[in-house]
């Protein structure tokens, strides 16, 4: 009876790995952008909804959005910024839901500088030129009226890790980062100026990390896409339950590969401050007219203000969270 009772669970479970849809999905770098998702494959959140995740790195978002459109990506997240310059080239691409709702990150600079102005003349450290973790950067000196190419220049510093390995070499006097490396570098001497959310009301509740799919296949696989949202909304409320912080963390050091003072750091920002991650997924309409609104101050999108709705997909985050 107990050798029946193994043979057919493992049965089971032979089935339901046959029946999982693998999703190919990228991610830029392994951050806490994505806490949600690592937790979600840590904890059985996908498997329990049928789904596989194949996460790939790509370094940017542009090269994100670049795979997406040639098809060796499935789904991938953006900054919402690069999302827009990228649909505005392939109108098929959809923002559907949103990973990162509120902003975490610091302004952080070299023990020398003692307010944004003293940046002129400086040289900044970024993912990319102008987009993604750059965008924010070139927000907050615009706030205080500093502009890229005629104050400051940007250079092309990498991931967060490698941004502040390249302030403590001097190569760069400031970028922004989050948590873990803001408690990183403040322990080597470097200063944490200000936060990005509290400096113009312009990057307060900003949506900064969107998760894209094409239209066409998005419309072949709904329900792959739905059984993913709901897996990943599951992670995103166990993550801010309290008792489940320890846990978190760990996932989170683990995924990183930094200690867990560093996480639990990040887990006091990201979440108990902050409240980075939406619990339901939802892309904010107002917070995307935003972010567009910003690209025409800072001079990347020609006015006027286009509309949201060719853009992104609000109906997928409503569905997935009925469950």
């Amino acid at each position: 009876m107990r050798r029946a009772l193994c043979i057919i669970a493992l049965l089971l479970l032979a089935t339901a790995a046959q029946a999982a849809d693998t999703i190919t999905f990228g991610i830029v770098s392994a951050n806490p952008n994505y806490w949600a998702i690592f937790v979600a494959r840590d904890k059985g959140f996908y498997d329990r909804h049928g789904i596989k995740l194949d996460l790939v790195f790509t370094g940017t978002s542009a090269s994100a959005t670049q795979a997406l459109t040639g098809g060796s990506l499935q789904m991938t997240v953006s900054a919402t910024d690069a999302a827009f310059i990228a649909q505005q080239k392939v109108p098929d691409m959809r923002q559907i839901y949103s990973l990162v709702g509120r902003l975490p990150y610091s302004l952080m600079v070299t023990p020398d500088i003692k307010r944004v102005e003293d940046l002129k003349g400086k040289v900044a450290g970024g993912t990319t030129p102008k987009t993604g973790d750059t965008y924010i950067l070139r927000s907050i000196l615009d706030a205080h009226g500093l502009k890229d190419g005629r104050d400051y220049t940007v250079i092309v510093a990498g991931t967060p890790p490698a941004r502040a390995e390249a302030m403590q070499r001097g190569a760069v006097q400031a970028t922004v980062l989050f948590e873990p490396q803001v408690s990183y570098l403040k322990e080597k001497g470097m200063v944490e100026l200000l936060r990005a959310d509290t400096v113009a009301p312009r990057l307060k509740d900003y949506p900064f990390i969107s998760v894209l799919a094409m239209k066409p296949w998005i419309a072949a696989h709904e329900d792959v896409v739905l059984r993913f949202g709901r897996a990943t909304i599951e992670a995103s409320e166990w993550l801010y339950e309290p008792k489940n912080r320890t846990e978190a963390e760990q996932i989170l050091a683990r995924a990183l590969k930094v200690e867990e003072k560093y996480a639990e750091a990040t887990y006091k920002v990201w979440v108990q401050e902050v409240g980075a991650h939406p619990r339901d997924l939802r892309l904010s309409p107002a917070g995307l007219r935003k972010v567009l609104d910003n690209m025409i101050q800072l001079g990347d999108l020609k006015p006027p203000l286009p509309d949201v709705n060719a853009f992104a997909d609000f109906t997928l985050a409503e569905k997935a969270a009925r469950k």
